[in-house]
């Protein structure tokens, strides 16, 4: 039997570090009962027991699998890679999609009040410290590369950030994913550029001079014709 998968390396940044989201394994008959493992779910190429249809299109599985397994939407969901194999899990040969998936970090907390989720420091897993089941410690390094070498050519990173957010944050967000963004190409690139907005009259409350909230305002990821900073 074939099965298809999704998994989803789902992000965001927490207390200026990169976080993971894993979700802990709950069916006994199925490998790694009990590991936390990256959310994920299977595509259903048939109807299931209990009521559950089979997914008619591919949008329609992806869409089902964040609903029931997030509660959330997020941000920014891009698939990165297809991987498949004989040995990745027990049932014989399966088929995986894996992509990224960014939370706003307005709204994580709210997916943590199930016990059964648990976000993590993205760099132990990088690391090797914190050991995912499967292959999924491999999956997050392939994601994680793929977001360092493209995201210096869109504004991807944006959608790390809370739902309004300030230029240190943007600076912030582009640091962690290795690229040094000057507040200059901020200004002309990004708020030139139409791609965010400063929110009229809301400036965040500390000492000394006002500093000014932004939106996201494009409707999409953009991407651009040269690199917006510096590698670090």
């Amino acid at each position: 039997m074939l099965n298809f998968m999704m998994d989803f390396v789902t992000l965001r940044v927490h207390e200026g570090k990169m976080q993971l989201l894993l979700l802990r394994r709950n069916m006994e008959d199925r490998p790694h009962y009990g590991e936390y493992a990256l959310v994920g779910g299977m595509i259903y190429s048939q109807d299931k027991e209990g009521g559950c249809k089979k997914d008619e299109t591919y949008q329609s599985a992806r869409d089902r699998i964040i609903r029931t397994k997030l509660g959330v939407s997020p941000t920014l969901v891009k698939e990165v890679f297809n991987d498949g194999g004989a040995k990745r899990d027990s049932d014989g040969w399966s088929v995986v999609s894996v992509s990224y998936a960014f939370i706003n970090p307005d709204l994580s907390e709210a997916i943590i009040r199930n016990p059964d989720y648990k976000w993590v420091d993205l760099d132990d897993v990088l690391s090797g410290k914190l050991k995912l089941p499967f292959d999924h410690n491999q999956a997050v390094e392939r994601v994680v590369d793929h977001i360092r070498n493209q995201f210096g050519y869109t504004s991807g990173a944006l959608y790390l950030l809370p739902h309004k957010f300030t230029v240190a944050q943007i600076t912030q967000v582009y640091k962690l994913i290795g690229i040094d963004v000057s507040r200059q190409t901020i200004r002309k690139r990004l708020i030139d550029g139409g791609h965010i907005k400063e929110v009229v009259g809301d400036f965040e409350k500390k000492v000394g001079k006002p500093t000014p909230y932004y939106l996201i305002s494009e409707s999409e990821m953009s991407f651009f014709d040269r690199v917006i900073g510096k590698p670090l």
